[in-house]
């Protein structure tokens, strides 16, 4: 599984690269900026989005057929997946957490938790939708998938700002129980967030597995 996990890294080699000079491109917007924890969570959001580009180099090389003729188990070959994902995830928390670091020497401010909660936030967020894309890519490639990779990434927040948009406008109130669930899920975030990410994942996982067991390739 290893040596999967590897190939991975070796086929985002450019995509690394160039992952690298926007880091550094988006560092200078951040020095500038009002909000540099901004531009530093969204590097590391960008980094967790990768490997939706492994699918789609293993279909143009039909990785999956010549995989199979190799003593792997498709189990293996999903895990390996996953567990790509997973450290690009670590990867992306922990450049960001130095460019936060690095952003606030160079402003000399002092390390703001904002920043390192926005890239918690932004990973987090990024596993779950990726936990439910992976599935759909498996099942219906990544052309197809990307659509719902998409809207599951930007229906969130058009639903948000349009709720925000009426509450403004005071069209809209927000009932009593989902103020308190708010309320409650502030409170114990660091409980709730860590717990649903790892729920929804081993879901996903289950689920993968068996779509590609059944997949003709």
């Amino acid at each position: 599984m290893l040596g999967l996990i590897i190939k991975d890294f070796i086929l985002l080699k450019k995509s690394l690269m160039m992952f690298l000079i926007i880091c550094i491109v988006y560092f200078i917007i951040g020095l500038t900026s009002d909000n540099p924890y901004f531009f530093v969570s969204l590097l590391s959001v960008m980094l967790a989005i990768t490997p939706v580009s492994l699918y789609a180099y293993d279909e143009m090389a039909k990785w999956d057929v010549y995989a199979l003729t190799m003593p792997l188990s498709r189990e293996k070959i999903v895990r390996a997946r996953y567990m790509t994902m997973l450290l690009l995830a670590l990867i992306g928390a922990v450049i960001g957490s130095f460019l936060t670091i690095l952003v606030s020497l160079f402003t000399k401010q002092d390390i703001s938790m904002e920043g390192f909660s926005s890239i918690g936030y932004g990973s987090s967020v990024i596993i779950m939708i990726l936990s439910i894309s992976i599935p759909f890519i498996i099942k219906f490639g990544v052309e197809r998938a990307r659509v719902i990779f998409v809207a599951l990434y930007i229906l969130p927040f058009m639903i948000g700002l349009l709720i925000k948009k009426q509450m403004d406008k005071g069209g809209m109130e927000i009932p009593a129980w989902l103020i308190e669930a708010i309320s409650f899920f502030k409170e114990n975030v660091l409980i709730i967030l860590p717990l649903a990410v790892l729920l929804v994942l081993l879901i996903s996982y289950y689920i993968s597995v068996s779509i590609y067991r059944k997949k003709d390739m």
